[in-house]
C-alpha cells in the first residue's frame, strides 16, 4: 500500500503527528480538498460508532499509536479549554475552576497548545484526569486502563461519547453538573457554554478532597457581570451570526428575555444594584440604536 488518504480542516494539519506515530511517510499522505477519483481505494470499516459500541481493533490502534511514548512523571491532569486556539465553542468561566485544581497539585494540559506526544505522555502517566466534559476529555484514550475521570458537565446533554471510552478505559468516573444554562440551548457546537463552582460541584471538592477557597462564591461572584454578558454576547451571536436582516429589534427583545430569565434563576442570594446596571449597561452598549438601546434599559429601571 502506497498512500493514503485523509479528510481534515482547513489549515488543520496537526493530524499529521498522528500519521506520524503510526510510522506513516508525509510523502505517503494526500489530504482531499476537492473531488478526487481514484483506480482503487480501500476504506476500513469503522472501528467505533459514536455512543454506543467499540471494537477490540480501535483500542489495539490506540495502543499501538502511544507504544513508543514514555509516561509522563505527573499523576494528576487537568484538561482544560481555556487557552484553545481551534474550534468555535467557547467555554466561559472555566478558568475558576482550572484554578482550583492547578492549587490541587494538577498539571494542567491545553491540547489545542501541545503537541500531540505531549498530551499523549500526559495522559499515559495519568491516575486521575479531570476537566470539562467534551472532546478534550476523549484524550483518555491514551491513558492506562482503570484510570479515575472527573468530569465536569457543560451543559444537560453531552456525556453519550464519553460513557463509551468510559467503558473501553474501565474508568472509576465522576460526573459533576457545573453548568448554569440560563437560556436553553441545542446541541450546536457554537452555542458557548457557562460554567462556575454550582453546589454540586462543592459538593464534589469535599467529598474528593479537593481544597477551595471557603468564600469562593462571594470571590466569583464579582466576577459574575463580566462571565455573564460574555455569555449572553457570545449566545446571540451565535444565533444570529448567519441570518441576513437587521436582527436589531430581535436581539433587543431576545436579550432582555434572557436577562429576565438569569435575574430570576440565578443562585445569588442577592445581586446588588450596582451590578444588575453593570450588566444592563454592557448589554446596551450592543445594541446599535439609540432608541431601541434606551427602550432595553428602561425595561430593567425597577
Amino acid at each position: 500500500m502506497n498512500n493514503y488518504c485523509y479528510i481534515s480542516q482547513v489549515d488543520r494539519d496537526d493530524y499529521l503527528n498522528l500519521f506520524k506515530l503510526f510510522w506513516i511517510k508525509a510523502e505517503n499522505l494526500i489530504r482531499i480538498t476537492r473531488n478526487t477519483q481514484f483506480k482503487k481505494i480501500i476504506i476500513p470499516s469503522a472501528s467505533m460508532r459514536l455512543y454506543d459500541r467499540y471494537s477490540d481493533e480501535y483500542k489495539e490502534n490506540l495502543n499501538k499509536i502511544s507504544s513508543n511514548i514514555k509516561p509522563s512523571k505527573y499523576k494528576k491532569i487537568y484538561i482544560s479549554r481555556s487557552q484553545d486556539i481551534i474550534g468555535f465553542t467557547q467555554t466561559i468561566g472555566e478558568e475558576n475552576i482550572e484554578n482550583i485544581f492547578k492549587n490541587n497539585d494538577f498539571k494542567i494540559l491545553y491540547p489545542a497548545r501541545e503537541k500531540l506526544e505531549t498530551a499523549i505522555s500526559l495522559m499515559k502517566g495519568a491516575e486521575v484526569v479531570a476537566g470539562v466534559v467534551g472532546t478534550n476529555m476523549h484524550n483518555i484514550l491514551f491513558a492506562k486502563d482503570n484510570i479515575k475521570t472527573i468530569n465536569l458537565n457543560r451543559r444537560n446533554n453531552e456525556t453519550g461519547f464519553q460513557i463509551v471510552i468510559d467503558q473501553m478505559k474501565n474508568t472509576e468516573s465522576y460526573y459533576i453538573d457545573s453548568y448554569y444554562q440560563p437560556i436553553p440551548t441545542n446541541t450546536g457546537s457554537a452555542i458557548p457554554f457557562l460554567i462556575y463552582p454550582t453546589n454540586y460541584t462543592i459538593s464534589f471538592f469535599k467529598d474528593f478532597g479537593i481544597k477551595y477557597n471557603k468564600n469562593i462564591k462571594e470571590i466569583l461572584y464579582k466576577q459574575f457581570s463580566f462571565d455573564l454578558t460574555k455569555y449572553l454576547y457570545q449566545y446571540h451571536k451565535s444565533v444570529y451570526n448567519n441570518l441576513d436582516n437587521d436582527t436589531s429589534v430581535i436581539k433587543n427583545v431576545d436579550l432582555v428575555n434572557s436577562l429576565k430569565v438569569v435575574f430570576n434563576d440565578y443562585p445569588i442570594e442577592k445581586i446588588t444594584k450596582k451590578q444588575k446596571k453593570n450588566i444592563i449597561d454592557k448589554i446596551a452598549w450592543w445594541i446599535p440604536v439609540k432608541k431601541l438601546r434606551d427602550n432595553f434599559r428602561n425595561k430593567f429601571k425597577h
